[in-house]
């Protein structure tokens, strides 16, 4: 079992046509404490990218999907989803444009989500990812405890 010190990030997955919304979201969780990747900008598809992506998902304690339009068309966040799936990260659906019925969070079988698609929502929403991430982080100390 890893230590609590590699697994202590939240890991952002997300279309690179919905950049703008992600930094949005990264530095919410920013300014609540949260350690979020990526921090930086790298250039997708580098062997540097490939290196750092690989390293911040076996850091990560869960994942944020932000999910839009573009997403679904995007390799990497099936990707990122699969792998996810297949270590047993938590994700968290973030919805950022579209409809509650949208494919990707069909395909994560109802697991419980946030409504980041309008402002009056954001703050409100950004704090309750936060809570459950903590309350993730939380459950991990615990884990590795027992």
């Amino acid at each position: 079992m890893r230590s609590i010190g590699m697994r202590d990030s939240v890991f952002l997955t997300y279309s690179f046509s919905d950049i703008r919304r992600v930094r949005r979201l990264r530095e919410a969780l920013w300014m609540h404490g949260l350690d979020v990747w990526p921090a930086k900008s790298l250039t997708p598809g580098t062997p540097s990218w490939h290196a750092e992506v690989n390293l911040q998902l076996a850091r990560a304690m869960c994942m944020v999907a932000v999910l839009s339009k573009n997403s679904l068309l995007s390799g990497w966040v099936w990707n990122a989803l699969d792998y996810a799936h297949q270590h047993q990260l938590p994700v968290l659906p973030a919805l950022v444009d579209g409809d509650p019925g949208h494919i990707l969070l069909v395909t994560l079988e109802g697991r419980d989500w946030f409504d980041l698609r309008w402002s009056k929502n954001y703050l409100r929403e950004v704090r309750e990812m936060e809570a459950v991430i903590r309350r993730l982080a939380q459950s991990r100390v615990i884990e590795l405890e027992a």
